[in-house]
């Protein structure tokens, strides 16, 4: 509600004339919803709006590509803003360049108000295509860098089978990732732009993710699909990546959850129950088991515990660590 008319009106300001502007109220419990239809009746040519009940970001956004009709889509959320010019330049781009996706840079407006440009992952205006697809795909597999469908501008035709992952709407982290992945093995030009033309506003409370027993859940399913698309289109090293990433992610969420504990946000249960599912997540140690030679020793001690179901001495190592 706080920022949802900021981002319309970020919109709304652009120089450009010919685009839609799609809200979805996610069963929302303040007035967002009302801010909405608001908008609806001042610029009925322009905004729509789709009510539903609460369903996560993943289907609020699958509902707003079915209820589309541009050619090319982009994704903007409720908290963060388009830079002036972003649409003149996105239509600018595509006109200029015949692209299926345009991947763009970002500011991260920080609490106090100031900015910073997000480093440049690729020179400005790289083409990606054909054998040249292969670092994309490294990156959007391997990397983090590409996860946020809102760096991108694509081509609807990229996102045809969108509704299959309706199937995954209650994941809480990791959706964006997702649907990245789905668009780039269907994108057959892709063009890097370096400019920031997003404006990615970060929170006194969103500096850092506290993660939680959902977050491995939803995390691991993003890992498993990503080690897929990267081991069809040949990704290297794509299985030792996963392994190491799945390892990784069962030890931070576990000395996460037990720094939570420590300032009385979670309660010993919450570390028992996730301690429970990575011990006997077998996905988890295969994993391990092919990766822990290049594993420190703190890892190894963590693990022997986990493989042998000392939860109690599990969290008291977290609990140590967390006290230094």
């Amino acid at each position: 509600e706080k920022t949802l008319d900021r981002s319309i009106r970020s919109v709304l300001q652009q120089n450009e004339d010919s685009y839609e502007i799609i809200l979805v109220d996610d069963g929302s419990t303040d007035r967002s919803g009302e801010i909405c239809d608001y908008y609806v009746n001042a610029f009925p040519s322009k905004v729509k709006v789709i009510h539903k009940k609460n369903e996560g970001p993943l289907i609020a956004r699958i509902d707003a590509v079915k209820a589309s009709v541009g050619t090319y889509l982009m994704f903007l959320d409720a908290d963060d803003t388009y830079a002036e010019g972003i649409l003149s330049q996105i239509k600018k781009t595509i006109y200029g360049f015949c692209v299926d996706m345009i991947i763009f840079n970002h500011y991260r407006i920080l609490p106090d108000g100031s900015n910073q440009k997000y480093p440049p992952q690729y020179a400005d205006k790289s083409i990606f295509e054909g054998e040249s697809l292969e670092r994309l795909y490294t990156d959007a597999v391997i990397g983090v860098n590409l996860n946020a469908v809102w760096q991108k501008c694509v081509r609807r035709t990229l996102l045809q089978n969108a509704e299959e992952y309706r199937k995954f709407g209650k994941m809480i982290m990791g959706e964006d990732k997702l649907l990245s992945l789905e668009m780039l093995n269907n994108a057959k030009r892709v063009i890097y732009l370096s400019d920031g033309l997003y404006q990615y506003h970060i929170s006194e409370t969103g500096l850092a993710h506290a993660f939680s027993l959902r977050h491995y859940r939803d995390m691991s399913t993003v890992y498993r699909i990503a080690f897929q698309y990267g081991e069809q289109w040949g990704v290297k090293e794509c299985e030792q990546q996963y392994n190491k990433a799945k390892v990784t992610l069962g030890i931070k969420c576990l000395s996460s959850v037990a720094a939570q504990i420590h300032k009385n946000h979670k309660k010993t249960a919450d570390f028992t129950s996730l301690a429970q599912i990575i011990a006997e997540d077998s996905e988890f140690w295969q994993a391990y088991d092919k990766c822990k030679k290049n594993m420190g020793v703190k890892v190894h001690a963590i693990c022997w515990l986990l493989r042998h179901k000392r939860v109690k001495l599990v969290y008291i190592c977290f609990s140590i660590q967390g006290n230094r």
